[in-house]
C-alpha cells in the first residue's frame, strides 16, 4: 500500500520509506495485509511520514559542536 500511495502521491511528498500507517490507534506493520489488519472499504487510514533522517543530522549536528 505504502508503495501505491508513493506512486499516487509523488516520491517526494509520500516516500514509502518514511510512511507509517495507522488504521483504529495501530500502527500497520509492514509484513501484514490490510484484510489481515482488518481495514475494509471506506475505514481510515492514517499516513503520517517519519523524520529519522532529519533527527540523526540534527542529533550528530550537536555531537560535533561539542
Amino acid at each position: 500500500m505504502k508503495k501505491n500511495i508513493e506512486t499516487a502521491q509523488g516520491a517526494d511528498v509520500y516516500p514509502a520509506a518514511q510512511q507509517m500507517l495507522i488504521h483504529q490507534g495501530k500502527v500497520l506493520n509492514d509484513a501484514t495485509t490490510l484484510e489481515e489488519n482488518k481495514v475494509v472499504e471506506n475505514n481510515f487510514v492514517v499516513i503520517m511520514l517519519s523524520k529519522v533522517m532529519e533527527c540523526f543530522v540534527l542529533v550528530l549536528g550537536l555531537f560535533l559542536l561539542s
